[in-house]
């Protein structure tokens, strides 16, 4: 897996949040530009292809949608977009499959993909809380307590979208939004973790894995992908935006009955779960950037900001970024 990148679990609903405060801290923090449609990768429109048949594809019911299993593909993303443009691939759907042969991560990484790990992609109503510059961070959250409900593991978010166990990363997410949809791709490491990839850069955090021990019993990644696409469902459900169950899935438009204040306290748990929180750390291709060609900057982590944008605190005050990515800055 790249480095960049059986029941029905009773999911409580979403924690209050301590820690750091997800709002713009005093009067010494500035906000640089504005944010871009979604900190995600936005991907040109293009004209849909025919929909390609996909070897052993296999499908049934999961969660809200459908879920639909293939042995081997070259992407779940790309298998996941055909099906969406076909009008197969409703809210809540998601695709499995036990490898990729081109499966990608941010900034067009090979995301390597070998058997006995999750590789798998989501789509998400293009609502809040998944809209705009927070929908990244969003999803990490839902994830990261879906994951920590079925097995007990509490992850930390290394912003914007990596998952983090005991300080190794576990998983990856990458968010892509076409012609009005929005999709995950999603990557969790089990059992063990994948070997370092050439040119890896040293600040990255090392690479991890879920325990083998937390795995037993729950049927591989397929049934621990069933209870995580579950949970993740009656989180957003039940945590953040009231509506008709049995709309969701249906390819009905998705319209949340109501957004209830409930979005600073999602910031809030997000922020309490971020990691380097409070520590300094380096920053690679910042956007916005303070100046023309700046390609780093080094400061400390002081939260997120109402928008979602990661807040860090430089010697010129406190900047708040859109994407960029996260090292540990030299010793």
């Amino acid at each position: 897996m790249n480095q960049d990148g059986t029941g029905n679990p009773a999911c409580p609903a979403m924690p209050g949040g301590a820690g750091a405060p997800a709002g713009q801290p005093g009067a010494a923090g500035r906000r640089e530009g504005r944010p871009p449609a979604a900190a995600r990768a936005t991907l040109p429109a293009s004209r849909p292809a025919p929909l390609r048949p996909v070897p052993s594809l296999e499908l049934e019911s999961c969660g809200g949608g459908l879920l639909f299993r293939a042995v081997r593909i070259p992407s779940v993303l790309d298998s996941s977009w055909e099906l969406h443009a076909a009008g197969a691939f409703p809210a809540f759907s998601s695709f499995l499959a036990g490898s990729q042969l081109a499966g990608r991560g941010r900034f067009g990484r090979a995301w390597a993909s070998p058997p006995g790990h999750v590789y798998a992609s989501l789509r998400l109503p293009l609502a809040p809380p998944f809209e705009g510059s927070a929908a990244s961070v969003a999803f990490a959250l839902f994830l990261s307590l879906a994951l920590e409900d079925v097995l007990g593991l509490r992850f930390s978010i290394k912003w914007p979208n990596d998952l983090l166990l005991d300080g190794r990363k576990a998983g990856g997410i990458l968010l892509e939004n076409r012609r009005g949809a929005l999709m995950a791709g999603i990557g969790l490491n089990l059992g063990a973790p994948p070997e370092l990839p050439p040119g890896r850069d040293p600040g990255a955090p090392p690479p991890g894995a879920i325990p083998e021990a937390r795995l037993s019993g729950r049927g591989g990644p397929t049934g621990l992908w069933k209870e995580l696409v579950k949970c993740v469902l009656l989180r957003y459900n039940d945590s953040f935006v009231t509506r008709d169950h049995a709309s969701v899935g249906t390819g009905r438009p998705e319209r949340p009955a109501r957004v209830p204040p409930g979005f600073a306290v999602l910031l809030d748990a997000a922020s309490s779960r971020l990691h380097g929180l409070g520590g300094r750390v380096r920053v690679e291709r910042p956007c916005p950037q303070a100046r023309p060609g700046e390609t780093s900057l080094t400061g400390r982590i002081v939260g997120l900001d109402a928008a979602g944008a990661l807040l860090v605190e430089t010697r010129e005050g406190i900047r708040a970024l859109w994407s960029g990515t996260l090292l540990s800055p030299p010793a």
